[in-house]
C-alpha cells in the first residue's frame, strides 16, 4: 500500500511539472528498439489478488502488441517484451495490466515502476538487460494530466479491490508440499503459485498442476485455477475449464480407455480375456472417499485400485456395496459380468447411499456461490463450446455471458446478521431474535434504491464508506432512497414479523419491481434462452458468431400464437374454446416428414400462408405423424396435464424430454446440463401457493361400476387448496351415465351393461379464494369390458393389503372372475373364496429385496447354479403351526399345504432335495447345500432378487398379470423432510422388481396400485392420520408422475389413493363423546385407519382393481 500511496504522489508532482512546463503541443516520434527480448519485472502491491494477469503496450488509445502471458511470483508480476512489441512508438505509450477480463491497473510507461521517480519528464530511454521497465514520455501537458488522472482513478479502484481480492501468499513446490496446504493456517481469500510442478490431490481429485497454476482457499476447500491453455493447441475441452463440475455418473460409457471383452484381476491387477466382461475407464478417486457401484442388476463385481501414477494398488471382489477407497489412491476401474450387471446402466458415485441412475455428464458450476438461474422459462439448458473462444485463455464461469439479477441481496451471503439489527444512530449491532441485516451491499454515492419485500414496515437502513466506516443511518418507510456523499455499501435492517427476509429486494433505481431472486440469469439469444460464454470483454456473443444448435424439441410454450385454454379443430383449423385443453403455435415442419408427439389428439396441418390443409382426429392415436407435401406448420392440441413436458420433434421416435431453446455445440460429444431441479407445478395468484392436485391420468372402469374421486385425497393440504375450491367434473359425459359431484368429491358410473368404450375426459378444476382458476389436471376415465373372461393368471404381490386379498373378491364374484386363476405360496386370510398370493403382512419393499434368516424372503435368490428354499427355523413353524393367529399371518402362517408338504416339520429341511439346493439352517448359523448326498456349507453366495427363480422353486405357473401394491408401511412414517430418501430405495427397488418379472416374461401386463390415503380419524382428522395422509400423497405423487403413461411397456396404473373415502371406507365404531355423556349423540372412532373395512376393500377398492385387470386382459 506504500507504493500505492507513493506513486500517487508522484503523479501530482508529475502532473504540477507539467502544467509549468512550456512543452509544445505535441513532439515528434521516438524508438524503443532492442534486439533481444526485454525481461520486465513489475512489483505489485502487497495482498493484490493476482490471477491470469495480461500486459498490452498501447499507444495513442490503440492497443500496439498482443496479450502478454505473465508469472506470478508472490506479488511481482514478470514478462518478457519481444522485438516487435518495442516497435516505434509515438507518444503517450502507457501499458495496462488486465486481470480477470477487466483493466484494472493502467500507468504511463515513464514512471519506474517500484524503483524510484524520474527527475524530469523527457528523460532518456535507458532499458537494462533485466529488471525494471524505464521508457520516457513524450507528449503534451494535458495528455500527461489525463493519464495521471486515470491511474489516480484505476489505482483507487485498485485498493477497493486489494481490500476484497484473494491475497497470493507466496509459491508452492507441489511434489514436496512446501508450505504444506493441508495443516498450514489459511482464511478464505489465501492463495499459492506453483513453483516446482506435480500432481496433488489437495482439491479432493488428483490434479497435474503446472507451473504458473494457481490454488486458491475459498474457506472450506482448496480450488485448482490453471494459468492458462496451451495456446498452440487452440481447442476447448472440460479439462481446460473450472465451469463445470461431474455430474452423478463418474463412469462414461463413451470413454475409449474402457476395456470390452476382459477384466481386471483383483489380486494382480493383470487383464484376463472375457467375452462376459468389461472393464471402465480409469476414475479420479481420492483416499478415503466413500463411493458405490450400481446397475439394474448388479452380481459380484470387481474394484480395481489404481495410485497418482496409475499403478496397480489392491482390489476387490463381491456385491456391490459401499466402498471406501484405500490408502495412496489416485483412480479406480471396475470390471463387470454383464450377464448380471447392465453395462449400459452402470453407475460409479460418491457416496454410500445408491441414487438413481444418470447418464456421465458434466454440470454447469455456479459462479461465486451464486445459483445460475436461466432466464425465460429453461428448466434446463445446455452448453458446449462456441467457435469463438480465444484458445489462448482459460474459461471460467466468471467469463460465461450472464446478466445478473437486479435483486442485490444475496440470501446465502456468509455476512448476513441473523439475529441482530444495526442502530441507525450509532452503527452499532444489537441482537434482537426478530430481526436479520444484510450483508453489505455495494452502492454509489447519489444512487436511487428501493427496498421492498412481500410486506413491508420499517427499514433500517445503514450506510458505509469504502473502509467500511459508518457514515450514518435512516429508519422509515419512505422509499426510494439515496445513497448519501462517500457511500460506498449499505446493509438493510428489517423485523421478519412485519418483513419477508426470503422474498426481500435491494434494487437499483426509483420504483418498485418484482421479486426476482440473486443470481446469474443467462442471456436470451433471438428471444430464445441460451447459455453463451465470452473470453473478451468487449465483445458479446450473439446468434451471430456463436455457435449453437435449436434443441430438438420444436414446441416452443412462450410462443405469442399459443391458445391456452382452447384445441385446434382438426377437421377446420380453426380453435374451440375448452378448459381442458391448449394448443401450440404454429410449430415450423418440413414437407412429407415424420414427426413424433409425446400426446396424440387432435392436430391440423397449415401452408406456408398458415392455411388450413388438412388434420387428425383424436381417434388416431398414433403419435407419429407425416406432414402433407405442402406442409409449413402444424398446430397440436394438448392436455394441461402434458402441456409442462410436450414434446414434438422430428423422426418416428420419441425421445428423452428436452425443454425447447437453443443450446451450445457438445463439448467432447457430451451434453452439459446447468443444476437445477423442476419445480413441482404451482400457480402463484398473489401471494397464496396452490399445489396441483394428484390423480390418475387414466382410470379403467368396469361398465355398471361406480367410481369415486375424492376432493380430499388428492390435495397435498386440503384445508388450504381443495375446501370448497375443487371442481371434479367430466363434461362430455353420455346419456347412458350417471355423475354426482358432492362437496366430498364426484361419483360417476355408466348405467347400461352396453354402453359405449370409449374414452371420456375429465379434469380436478383447482380455484382460489376469488373463484380465479389457478390449476386444472386432466384425467381420462376408460370404460373397460365387465364380462370379458379371457383366461389369465394373476400374482398379487404387496404387504397386508395382498395377504387379505379383499379386493379381489368383486371381480371373482362377477362373470369376469372364471377365467382368472391365482398364483403363489400363501395363502390369503380374509378374501371369499380363499386365494393363492404373495402377501406378507408389516412388509415392505425393501422387506422382499433383503435376504433374511429368521423369515424367508423367496425371490431372494443366489448365483447359478444354486435355488434357495429358506431356512430351517422357518420351515418348522411353517409346517406344525400354519394357521396360528397373530404374528404368524406376518411370516409362516398360510403357507400353500402343497409346499408345506415338501418340508420336514422337524428338521425343517426339503424332504427330497435336488443337487446344489440352498438352504439356510439356523441352529448351525451356517448355509448348505445338498451335494447329491448330503448337505455340505456353502460360501460365496450372493443374493439378488429373481422373480423367474422363485417361481421354479415350487413349479408355479408363469403369471400373465401381476399386481404390485407395496407402500403402505415403507412411508408408514414418512414426512416432506425425509420422504425424498425413502422414495428413491423403494423406486430403484420398485424398477429392479419389475425389470426381474419382465425377465421372466417380457408380455407380462404389471398393474402398480397406488396405496390409499390413511384413515381419517374422527371425521377431522389427528396428527397421526393427517400426517400419515401427507406421506401417502408423496408417494400417490411420485408412483404416478413415474409410472403412469407408459402401458406400452406393459405397466398399468390402478389408483387406489384418490378413489377410497378417508372416512366410510374404514370400519368404525360409534362411541359416546366422552365419560358419563347421556345424550343420544355419537362419534366415529376407528381402531385401525391403516386398513381398509370390508366396504373398503370390495366395493371401492375393488372396482378399481377390477377395472386394471381387465385392461390388462385386453
Amino acid at each position: 500500500m506504500k507504493r500505492l500511496i507513493f506513486l500517487i504522489a508522484w503523479l501530482y508532482a508529475y502532473m504540477a511539472a507539467a502544467q509549468t512546463s512550456n512543452l509544445p503541443s505535441s513532439m515528434g516520434t521516438f524508438t524503443v528498439f532492442k534486439e533481444a527480448p526485454l525481461p520486465v519485472t513489475i512489483i505489485m502491491p502487497e495482498g493484490y489478488d493476482i490471477q491470469s494477469p495480461i500486459v498490452e503496450i498501447w499507444n495513442n488509445n490503440k492497443k500496439l502488441s498482443d496479450s502478454t502471458q505473465v508469472l506470478v511470483s508472490g506479488d511481482t508480476l514478470k514478462f518478457t517484451l519481444a522485438k516487435q512489441q518495442l516497435a516505434p512508438l509515438s507518444r503517450n505509450p502507457y501499458f495496462f495490466i488486465k486481470l480477470k477480463g477487466d483493466y484494472v491497473l493502467g500507468a504511463l510507461l515513464n514512471p519506474t515502476i517500484g524503483i524510484g521517480v524520474p527527475t524530469n519528464v523527457t528523460k532518456s530511454v535507458s532499458l537494462p538487460s533485466t529488471g525494471t521497465v524505464r521508457v520516457s514520455v513524450v507528449g503534451d501537458a494535458a495528455a500527461a494530466m489525463q493519464a495521471a488522472s486515470q491511474v489516480k482513478t484505476e489505482l483507487l479502484s485498485l485498493q477497493q479491490l486489494v481490500s476484497q481480492g484473494f491475497r497470493v501468499k507466496g509459491n508452492w513446490d507441489v511434489p514436496a508440499n512446501n508450505p504444506n496446504l493441508s495443516s498450514i493456517s489459511k482464511v478464505s481469500g489465501d492463495a499459492y503459485v506453483v513453483s516446482v510442478p506435480g500432481s496433488t490431490s489437495i482439491t479432493g481429485t488428483s490434479v497435474s498442476a503446472s507451473k504458473g497454476d494457481v490454488f486458491n482457499w475459498n474457506g472450506t476447500q482448496w480450488i485448482y485455477r490453471a494459468s492458462a491453455l496451451v495456446p498452440a493447441e487452440g481447442t476447448v475441452s472440460y479439462d481446460k475449464t473450472d465451469m463445470f463440475t461431474s455430474g452423478r455418473n463418474l463412469f462414461n460409457i463413451n470413454d475409449p480407455s474402457n476395456i470390452i471383452g476382459s477384466y481386471i484381476h483383483d489380486v494382480t491387477g493383470s487383464q484376463i480375456s472375457s467375452a462376459n466382461h468389461n472393464t471402465t475407464h480409469f476414475i479420479p478417486m481420492s483416499a478415503g472417499q466413500t463411493f458405490i457401484v450400481s446397475s439394474t442388476i448388479t452380481g459380484n463385481i470387481r474394484i480395481l485400485y489404481y495410485n497418482s501414477s496409475n499403478a496397480f494398488l489392491s482390489g476387490y471382489v463381491g456385491p456391490a456395496v459401499a466402498r471406501v477407497a484405500p490408502a495412496n489412491t489416485a483412480f479406480i476401474r471396475v470390471s463387470v459380468n454383464t450377464s448380471d450387471t447392465p453395462w449400459a446402466k452402470l453407475q460409479v458415485e460418491f457416496g454410500a447411499t445408491k441414487n438413481d441412475w444418470r447418464k456421465f455428464q458434466k454440470i454447469l458450476a455456479t459462479s461465486k456461490d451464486i445459483p445460475i438461474v436461466a432466464s425465460e422459462a429453461l428448466v434446463a439448458e445446455k452448453a458446449g463450446e462456441a467457435s469463438t473462444l480465444a484458445p489462448a485463455a482459460r474459461l471460467s464461469a466468471d467469463q460465461i455471458n450472464y446478466t445478473k439479477s437486479k435483486n442485490l441481496f444475496n440470501i446465502s451471503d456468509a455476512g448476513n446478521l441473523i439475529g441482530s439489527y444495526i442502530n441507525n444512530a450509532t452503527g452499532g449491532v444489537v441482537a434482537s431474535v426478530n430481526h436479520n441485516t444484510t450483508h453489505a451491499i455495494p452502492i454509489t454515492a447519489g444512487q436511487s434504491f428501493v427496498v421492498s419485500s412481500t410486506t413491508m414496515g420499517n427499514v433500517r437502513i445503514i450506510y458505509y464508506n469504502a473502509s467500511n466506516a459508518f457514515l450514518s443511518g435512516y429508519i422509515g418507510t419512505s422509499m426510494p432512497q439515496i445513497a448519501p456523499a462517500n457511500t460506498a455499501y449499505l446493509k438493510v435492517s428489517i423485523n421478519i414479523t412485519d418483513a419477508s427476509w426470503e422474498k426481500l429486494q435491494v434494487e437499483l433505481g426509483s420504483a418498485k419491481t418484482d421479486y426476482e431472486p440473486h443470481g446469474w440469469y443467462v442471456t436470451p439469444i433471438s428471444g430464445s434462452p441460451v447459455i453463451s460464454k465470452s473470453i473478451d470483454p468487449k465483445s458479446v456473443l450473439t446468434s451471430g458468431n456463436l455457435s449453437y444448435s435449436r434443441s430438438k424439441n420444436l414446441f416452443n410454450p412462450s410462443d405469442p400464437d399459443v391458445a391456452l385454454l382452447f384445441y385446434v379443430n382438426s377437421l377446420t383449423g380453426n380453435l374451440v374454446s375448452s378448459p381442458l385443453y391448449n394448443t401450440t403455435g404454429f410449430i415450423p415442419v418440413k414437407p412429407s416428414t415424420a414427426y413424433t408427439m409425446t400426446y396424440k389428439n387432435q392436430i391440423a396441418w397449415y401452408t406456408a400462408s398458415k392455411v388450413y390443409i388438412s388434420g387428425s382426429t383424436n381417434a388416431d392415436q398414433n403419435k407419429t405423424q407425416t406432414s402433407p407435401a405442402n406442409a409449413a406448420y402444424i398446430r397440436t392440441m394438448v392436455s394441461l396435464a402434458e402441456w409442462d413436458r410436450y414434446q414434438f420433434e422430428e423422426g418416428t421416435a420419441s425421445t428423452e424430454y428436452n425443454p425447447y431453446g437453443f443450446i451450445l455445440d457438445k463439448i467432447e460429444g457430451l451434453p452439459v446440463w446447468s443444476k437445477r431441479k423442476v419445480p413441482d407445478p404451482v400457480v402463484v395468484v398473489e401471494g397464496p401457493t396452490y399445489t396441483a392436485p394428484v390423480l390418475a391420468p387414466k382410470y379403467y372402469l368396469p361398465r355398471q361400476k361406480e367410481l369415486s374421486i375424492y376432493t380430499e385425497n388428492i390435495h397435498k393440504n386440503y384445508t388450504v387448496d381443495g375446501v370448497g375450491k375443487t371442481d371434479i367434473n367430466l363434461p362430455s359425459i353420455t346419456s347412458l351415465t350417471q355423475i354426482n359431484r358432492r362437496g366430498r368429491g364426484m361419483k360417476f358410473k355408466q348405467t347400461s351393461s352396453s354402453a359405449s368404450l370409449s374414452s371420456i375426459a375429465g379434469a380436478a378444476t383447482v380455484y382460489n379464494d376469488d373463484y380465479v382458476q389457478v390449476n386444472s389436471v386432466s384425467f381420462t376415465v376408460q370404460p373397460v369390458d365387465q364380462n370379458l373372461n379371457t383366461s389369465k393368471k394373476v400374482i398379487n404381490f404387496g404387504d397386508s393389503y395382498t395377504l387379505r386379498s379383499t379386493f379381489a373378491d368383486q371381480i371373482v364374484a362377477s362373470p369376469a372372475g372364471s377365467g382368472l386363476t391365482f398364483i403363489g405360496m400363501r395363502n390369503a386370510t380374509a378374501s371369499t373364496p380363499s386365494r393363492k398370493s404373495e402377501g406378507r403382512g408389516g412388509w415392505t419393499m425393501s422387506s422382499y429385496h433383503t435376504l433374511k434368516t429368521d423369515i424367508f424372503a423367496p425371490f431372494m435368490q443366489p448365483q447359478a447354479p444354486y435355488k434357495y428354499y429358506g431356512n430351517t427355523d422357518y420351515w418348522i413353524n411353517a409346517v406344525t403351526n400354519p394357521n396360528i393367529s397373530g404374528l404368524t399371518n406376518y411370516d409362516w402362517g398360510n403357507v400353500d399345504p402343497a409346499i408345506r408338504a415338501l418340508y420336514n416339520g422337524t428338521t425343517g429341511l426339503l424332504i427330497s432335495p435336488a443337487t446344489n439346493d440352498v438352504m439356510y439352517i439356523n441352529a448351525e448359523s451356517v448355509f448348505k447345500r445338498w451335494d447329491g448326498s448330503a448337505w455340505v456349507t456353502v460360501t460365496g453366495l450372493t443374493f439378488t432378487f429373481n422373480f423367474a427363480k422363485y417361481r421354479t422353486l415350487y413349479s408355479l405357473d408363469m403369471p400373465d398379470i401381476v399386481h404390485i401394491l407395496m407402500g403402505t408401511n415403507d412411508f408408514t412414517n414418512a414426512t416432506p423432510a425425509n420422504f425424498d430418501g425413502l422414495w428413491s430405495t423403494y423406486k430403484s427397488q420398485m424398477d429392479a422388481t419389475i425389470a426381474s418379472i419382465k425377465a421372466d416374461n417380457p408380455s407380462v401386463k404389471i398393474i402398480i396400485g397406488v396405496p390409499v390415503s390413511s384413515g381419517k380419524q374422527g371425521g377431522i382428522g389427528t396428527y397421526e392420520t393427517e400426517r400419515k395422509k401427507r406421506g401417502y400423497w408423496l408417494l400417490a405423487k411420485s408412483i404416478i408422475s413415474t409410472y403412469s403413461n407408459r402401458e406400452a411397456e406393459g405397466l398399468i396404473i390402478a389408483d387406489y389413493h384418490s378413489t377410497v373415502d378417508r372416512e366410510y371406507g374404514y370400519d368404525a365404531t360409534d362411541v359416546v363423546p366422552f365419560d358419563g355423556y347421556t345424550g343420544s349423540a355419537r362419534e366415529r372412532f376407528m381402531e385401525d385407519f391403516v386398513h381398509l373395512g370390508a366396504d373398503g376393500f370390495i366395493s371401492q377398492m375393488g372396482t378399481i382393481y377390477y377395472g386394471a385387470i381387465q385392461k390388462a386382459r385386453e
